[in-house]
């Protein structure tokens, strides 16, 4: 059985119909575009910066793919970003 890739949702009611693995690969995707962030990125712009380039319409993979690169983002610059658009540093 064959379904819709995610990328070509456009509805954002949609459900998520990935698997688990598949949706491992969605956070992936994020952690990718998160460690290829440029060094300027601040904690004021980590959550703007993932939205404008989270590719996902649906929710639960936009959510994933946040997470990934947020991951990333905290990773490699120590900047942790909330949901609400504010951040702070770790610490």
């Amino acid at each position: 059985m064959t379904h819709k890739p995610a990328e070509a949702a456009t509805d954002s009611n949609q459900i998520s119909v990935l698997t688990p693995f598949e949706l491992s690969r969605v956070y992936a995707k994020g952690w990718l575009a998160g460690m290829n962030c440029e060094a300027g990125i601040s904690a004021q712009t980590v959550h703007a910066k993932g939205e404008s380039l989270n590719p996902y319409t649906v929710p639960t993979e936009r959510v994933r793919w946040m997470e990934g690169f947020a991951g990333a983002v905290q990773r490699k610059y120590g900047i942790v970003a909330d949901e609400s658009g504010g951040a702070g540093a770790a610490g």
